[in-house]
């Protein structure tokens, strides 16, 4: 189990009650659901470490296959 430290602390209270803040039961038993699976998952693995760039870019290089992508993201792009 890692060692505690302020990089795997809970989630902090503020954010919790802003989170479950809402009018809906539903909503609010879900959203806590959700908070508990992040708190238990940063408690067992530790915090989540983002992939390097180089490593992330990686797994959307099947669609430099496809003919013509380049040119639509490009245009998509300039659009902007």
């Amino acid at each position: 189990m890692p060692k505690k430290d302020s990089t795997t602390e809970a989630i902090p209270e503020t954010v919790k009650q802003d989170l479950l803040s809402v009018a809906d039961p539903q909503e609010k038993d879900y959203r806590a659901n959700i908070l508990a699976a992040i708190e238990r998952n940063t408690k067992n693995n530790g915090p989540h470490k983002a992939q390097p760039h180089d490593s992330r870019a990686r797994q959307f290089m099947p669609f430099a296959a496809l003919k013509g992508y380049a040119d639509m993201v490009q245009q998509e792009e300039s659009k902007r």
